[in-house]
């Protein structure tokens, strides 16, 4: 689904890792993505990436226009944390 495509592109690996709302109209979308990031990320530039990397993959997949993605930073993890993911 395009939900699961979305999440493999921010990383997201689990169910509960993600969250991602798409609000679609008759020729446009709007996202917000909800991500954990790891302690240290560089959020903005981060942020940015994961902005991009979906608007293009959206664009291209559907050929709609993405008038909006938000980047909501839930939590941050340790690094030590980041073993426990799969």
């Amino acid at each position: 689904s395009l939900v699961d495509n979305l999440a493999e592109i921010v990383g997201s690996k689990k169910m509960y890792d993600r969250s991602i709302a798409i609000d679609m109209g008759d020729n446009s979308v709007q996202v917000e993505i909800k991500v954990i990031f790891s302690y240290g990320t560089h959020i903005p530039e981060v942020a940015e990436a994961v902005q991009l990397a979906v608007i293009e993959e959206i664009s291209k997949i559907t050929g709609m226009q993405v008038t909006k993605v938000n980047v909501i930073i839930i939590d941050l993890e340790d690094e030590q944390d980041q073993g426990d993911i799969a």
